[in-house]
C-alpha cells in the first residue's frame, strides 16, 4: 500500500508538471494575443485619423475646384462657343462628386466593419482569459491533491485528478478555438486597413480641364475659339 501511495504521488507530480507547462504555454499565447489587440487598436486609431483627414482635405479640394469652375463658367469675357468646355467641366465635376460620395460610403462602411471586428477580438480575448482562469483552477485542484491538501481516499483523489485532466484538455481545445477566431478577426482588420481610397487621381481630369479653360481665356483675352477642342 505504501508503494502504491508512492506511485500515486509520482504520477500526480508528473500530471502537475504537464498541466503547469500547458498553463504556462497558454498564458504566453494569451499575452501575445492581448498585445496584438493593443497594437491593432493603435493602428486602427492612426489609420482612421489619417483617413478622416484625407477625406476632409479631398472634400475641401472639391469645394475649391467647384469655386474655380464657377469662376470659369461665369466669366463674362468668355464667348458663347464654350458649351462643350462647360459640359465637360460639369461632367468632370459630377464624376468627382460621385466618386467622393462613394469614398465616404466605403469609409463609413469600413469604419463600422473595423469597430465590429475589434469588438469580436475583445470578446475572444475575454473568452480566452476566462479559459485560463478555469485552467488555473483545475491545476490548483491537482496541486492540492499532489501535496496532500485534500481529505479523500486515494481512489477519490485519482478520480478528481482524472476529471481535472479531462477538464484541462477540454479547456485547451476551447482556448485553441477562441484563438483561431481571434486570428481570423485580426486578419480581417489587417485586410480593411490595407485598403486604399483614391482621393487624389479622381480630380486630375477636372483640374486639367479647369486649368485649360482658365489659361485659355486668360491668355487669349476672352478669345476662346480653341475651347471646343478640349
Amino acid at each position: 500500500q505504501q508503494q502504491q501511495q508512492q506511485q500515486d504521488n509520482e504520477s500526480l507530480d508528473d500530471v502537475l508538471v504537464c498541466l503547469s507547462a500547458d498553463l504556462s504555454e497558454l498564458s504566453q499565447k494569451f499575452s501575445t494575443k492581448k498585445q496584438k489587440l493593443h497594437d491593432v487598436e493603435v493602428s486602427v486609431e492612426i489609420s482612421s485619423s489619417s483617413l478622416t483627414a484625407r477625406v476632409s482635405d479631398a472634400e475641401e479640394h472639391l469645394h475649391t475646384l467647384s469655386a474655380r469652375m464657377a469662376a470659369v463658367t461665369n466669366n463674362s469675357s468668355r464667348g458663347s462657343d464654350n458649351a462643350v468646355a462647360d459640359e465637360r467641366l460639369q461632367s468632370s465635376f459630377t464624376a468627382c462628386a460621385v466618386h467622393m460620395e462613394d469614398v465616404r460610403v466605403s469609409v463609413d462602411s469600413d469604419t463600422q466593419r473595423l469597430s465590429s471586428l475589434i469588438s469580436a477580438v475583445k470578446t475572444s480575448i475575454n473568452n480566452m482569459e476566462n479559459v485560463l482562469t478555469s485552467f488555473e483552477s483545475e491545476v490548483a485542484v491537482v496541486n492540492k491533491c499532489a501535496h496532500g491538501s485534500v481529505s479523500a481516499s486515494p481512489q477519490q483523489i485519482r478520480n478528481r485528478v482524472r476529471k481535472a485532466v479531462d477538464n484541462c484538455n477540454a479547456l485547451k481545445k476551447t482556448f485553441k478555438e477562441r484563438s483561431h477566431e481571434l486570428t481570423e478577426n485580426l486578419l480581417g482588420i489587417t485586410e480593411v486597413l490595407s485598403r486604399d481610397y483614391d482621393t487624389v487621381t479622381c480630380f486630375r481630369t477636372l483640374e486639367d480641364t479647369l486649368t485649360f479653360c482658365e489659361t485659355g481665356w486668360n491668355d487669349n483675352d476672352g478669345n476662346n475659339d480653341n475651347h471646343n477642342d478640349i
